[in-house]
């Protein structure tokens, strides 16, 4: 193929590289559609879609799109393919209609076992248990309470690595064996689960390493669960073996209550994958993986339960930062570059959203009814470089709502939070322990209803400098505003107003540490007492008398015309920015300029109902 023959051919190719060069991406991308209804033997088209996401997720490549139709997905979707900057590989729920991703399985085949006891195989290890999409309880003793903040627990003294339970009702010898331990001793800080081991009367010992009285006596209040024998109520289910256990809620049968259980733990795996956007979906039981991904896009989704894990370790287990193998994992949001917006997610035992790597976001977005292990977990936990958490509606958390350890020059900016610490004592709707933050701004958020011991709205914990703290709005907390606890240096706290809180600023240092260099307090409004350390100046705050609110009974606490806060601060580059005075106002709003907001735009109604097992699952709407 020389001379003539070669150079015609050569130019041919040239001249079909450059078409296509010119046409750009179109040229490849395409439009795919999967429905129920469809077979994957089809070409993908809207006449003739496939069936499944898998085979979609092993068709797609960049530049390309699959359109799902409504109907019950249960399959997790891993893409075979990234996509590209400006051709992203795109999974998106159909216009007007109800897709759902589902991590559970309908249970069939049931029999009676014994009196209302009910069981059916299933050959799989099951995290929870949902009848119409209501979450079941783990048997347990003493039974649970209506929700799961108000748990009914009993007394217990451990020492020596076992435990004493004040009330626990007779049983045989190693009646609990097999079973686990839920406590939390009498600080109530975080929940710990320990394996039972043995036990004889009101004592148990634990497998391993005991979850309490290690060093010492220690009191507190638990619950056992896990072994058929403590199986007794409606709504309780357990697994032995390849068997479930359960007593139907309500005066029906469990085929009538629609039983589902866990299988997938995802129903999107995005782990290690590029240019990928989701959105539109409905998820049940099961949740996103962006671990080790980059530039992927979360958008619009609605997902309930999507952490469900029954048997966590608890305790800080956070303190070295999270990682793919932590616990209590909800959405994750690992690797680079990552987003979800406009999204809600609830009804979590561990995380709502799991954010660690670099420069992830959360946006617009609603996260509640998370936690409810009272372990180390949040709405959001962060860790790592550069994320943003901004105009989010964060509420409902057995601790912390946002815990922030861990991370540096991050933004948690333009927040709505309220209600954390309903299981646990000592605590900050933020929340950071040990952490330079490296500049990381705590900024234009509203936060109250913190109601616990210690229970804070911002919450710089011991050994936490640089981080920067304004125009934040927080009333209603138990124990205080705003705590800078010892030692800690460098943090600023400019334009906030703390008011109705038990104390407006506080602080605690072991051993009487007082140390608090470099920290400054200025331009805040606070009504209620301020304790500052050594080495931290404060000046031009309001420490009394009536700061000149519209109407702080109504919740209105921007500035009334004749306040004497108006142009009484000081310039504070990069914060104060431009006012509408002579000078900068006192607290978090300036008088004559619209008020700052905060939250989701998100409305109510799609908050996921407001309540445990508000979403369906197995059913299509």
């Amino acid at each position: 193929m020389n001379g003539p023959h070669l150079q015609t051919r050569c130019l041919l190719l040239l001249a079909l590289a450059g078409v296509f060069a010119l046409s750009g991406p179109a040229v490849w991308a395409g439009e795919y559609h999967v429905s129920p209804s469809g077979k994957d033997s089809n070409p993908g088209t809207a006449a003739a879609p496939w069936a499944t996401l898998h085979k979609a997720a092993q068709s797609l490549a960049a530049g390309d799109t699959c359109i799902v139709h409504g109907g019950v997905y249960r399959e997790t979707v891993r893409p075979a393919r990234s996509g590209k900057a400006g051709e992203p590989v795109r999974f998106v729920a159909a216009k007007g209609e109800d897709v759902a991703l589902c991590g559970t399985e309908a249970v069939t085949g049931w029999s009676v076992h014994e009196g209302k006891v009910l069981k059916a195989k299933v050959d799989w290890p099951i995290e929870q248990v949902f009848a119409n999409s209501r979450i079941m309880t783990w048997a347990r003793t003493p039974n649970a309470g209506a929700t799961p903040y108000q748990l009914k627990t009993l007394k217990f003294v451990a020492e020596a690595g076992a435990c004493m339970i004040e009330g626990l009702p007779s049983r045989d010898k190693d009646f609990w064996k097999g079973g686990v331990l839920w406590g939390m001793n009498s600080r109530a800080w975080v929940a710990q689960m320990g394996a039972i081991a043995s036990s004889a009367a009101n004592r148990v010992t634990f497998e391993g390493r005991a979850p309490f009285g290690r060093k010492g006596k220690t009191t507190g209040r638990a619950y056992l669960a896990g072994v058929l024998g403590a199986l007794d109520t409606e709504g309780e289910w357990h697994q032995q073996g390849s068997m479930l256990y359960l007593i139907p809620p309500g005066r029906s049968n469990a085929r009538e209550r629609a039983v589902e259980v866990t299988k997938r733990r995802w129903a999107f795996d995005l782990s290690g994958r590029a240019h990928v956007e989701v959105r539109g979906f409905r998820i049940f039981a099961a949740s996103i993986n962006m671990d080790q991904a980059e530039h992927c896009v979360v958008d619009g989704v609605r997902a309930s339960f999507v952490s469900v894990q029954r048997v966590m370790k608890g305790g800080f287990n956070r303190d070295r930062g999270i990682s793919p193998a932590a616990e209590g994992l909800g959405i994750v949001l690992g690797g680079r570059n990552n987003t979800i917006r406009n999204s809600v997610v609830a009804y979590c035992t561990g995380d709502g959203v799991s954010i660690y790597g670099e420069s992830n976001t959360v946006t617009n977005c609603v996260v509640h009814d998370c936690n409810t292990s009272a372990s180390d977990c949040a709405p959001i936990t962060c860790t790592g470089t550069g994320h943003a958490i901004v105009n989010c509606t964060l509420f409902n958390a057995g601790r912390s709502i946002v815990v922030h350890r861990k991370l540096r020059k991050g933004r948690i900016e333009h927040n709505h939070m309220f209600r954390a610490g309903l299981m646990t004592n000592d605590l900050g709707a933020t929340y950071t322990f040990q952490t330079d933050g490296q500049g990381t701004v705590i900024a234009y958020n509203r936060i109250h209803d913190v109601h616990c011991h210690t229970g804070v709205g911002i919450y710089v914990d011991n050994m936490s400098p640089n981080h920067l703290v304004h125009h934040n709005l927080v009333t209603r907390c138990d124990d205080c505003g705003i705590r800078l606890n010892t030692p800690t240096r460098n943090v600023l706290i400019y334009n906030n107003t703390l008011t109705g809180n038990g104390k407006s600023m506080d602080r605690w240092g072991s051993k009487g540490n007082v140390d608090q260099s470099g920290c400054v307090v200025a331009n805040n409004i606070m009504t209620d007492s301020v304790k500052l350390g050594k080495g931290a100046t404060g000046h031009r705050n309001v420490l009394e008398g009536d700061p000149g609110f519209v109407n702080a009974k109504a919740g209105d606490y921007r500035l009334a015309a004749d306040s004497p806060c108006i142009d009484a601060g000081v310039v504070v580059k990069g914060v104060t920015g431009k006012h509408a005075g002579k000078a900068p106002d006192i607290g978090c709003y300036e008088h004559g300029c619209t008020a700052w907001t905060a939250g989701s735009t998100i409305r109510r109604e799609q908050w996921n109902g407001g309540r445990w097992g508000g979403e369906r699952a197995g059913e299509s709407r």
